[in-house]
């Protein structure tokens, strides 16, 4: 009976998205979701809710999910998981390249102060992504499902550490040289 309902939601689809919801018999429950496009790009997301012993006071629901397709995924946020191999996701939440990220990575040790469930990946994650977009500890917490305290800590152990092993990668040049090199309207204000 499935095959046929969905069968015939097809054959009046052809491009767009539709959601559809039928009672199949008694406990038995069935959402469709499905989607097209022009160039003939789909997904189906298929929900069964099985009710068992619905009208006595122990009542069991089973829920059967599936998806197939582009946009059969639900969309959450897992950390550096979700922009392991989304670069584009990753350039915009910290202006970094992969490759980068990596670099950086690898200049994080594996022990910090405090154990927590957070990778190595995502403290980096949280140190770049409140640099980069600026937003609240209360919000990255909530992207990590952590405490706002843990974000914190995370965020200047992480910043401590970036800024100790990269000290040496910016190149300051001595005062001799920086005036040496000073264009002349500079230096009637800057002559010291």
């Amino acid at each position: 009976m499935i095959y046929k309902f969905v069968n015939h939601f097809y054959s009046i689809f052809q491009r767009g998205t539709q959601t559809i919801n039928a009672q199949l018999s008694t406990g038995h429950t069935l959402s469709a979701f499905l989607s097209s496009t022009i160039n003939c790009n789909s997904s189906t997301y298929v929900q069964h809710i099985y009710t068992q012993n619905a009208s006595s006071e122990t009542k069991t629901t089973i829920t059967r999910e599936v998806g197939v397709g582009d946009a059969s995924h639900t969309g959450y946020f897992e950390g550096y998981k979700t922009l392991k191999h989304n670069v584009a996701g990753l350039l915009s939440l910290t202006s970094l390249k992969p490759e980068v990220f990596n670099i950086l990575l690898h200049l994080i040790p594996d022990n910090t102060s405090r154990v927590n469930a957070l990778s190595k990946e995502n403290k980096l994650l949280i140190c770049l992504m409140k640099l980069k977009l600026g937003i609240s500890f209360s919000a990255i917490a909530a992207f990590f499902h952590v405490h706002l305290q843990t974000v914190s800590r995370i965020f200047v152990e992480t910043l401590s550490i970036l800024s100790e092993k990269t000290k040496s990668w910016i190149f300051w040049p001595n005062l001799e040289t920086v005036q040496g090199t000073m264009p002349e309207c500079f230096q009637k204000h800057y002559s010291e």
